[in-house]
């Protein structure tokens, strides 16, 4: 299984960043929903090997329609910070693809 990323970000080794991410309608219509309970990975992949490796996990600040982690990559190298969220029954993945930066 391929990861699709909905969104790309670059960062400095050492920095430790809030990621924010809105969760809107792609209608864009004013259509009410609220997000029941949300967590995160970010995930080290290796390029060598191609393994995923989970570096750091847990519960995403929801505010409103916005959900947010505070990361900090231990390494250089890419990774993949995903978002597992709740909106009525239906369970939601977004993968974002970060870039960090030794």
């Amino acid at each position: 299984m391929a990861i699709r990323y909905v969104e790309k970000v670059e960062m400095d080794l050492g920095e430790k960043i809030r990621f924010r991410s809105k969760v809107k309608p792609v209608c864009e219509a004013e259509i009410p929903f609220s997000i029941t309970s949300a967590e995160y990975e970010l995930i080290f992949i290796d390029v060598d090997t191609e393994q995923e490796i989970l570096e750091d996990s847990g519960k995403l600040n929801i505010n409103n329609h916005t959900m947010d982690a505070l990361i900090e990559p231990t390494r250089s190298g890419s990774y993949c910070l995903r978002y597992v969220y709740h909106i009525a029954d239906e369970i939601w993945v977004d993968n974002f693809s970060i870039k960090v930066k030794g």
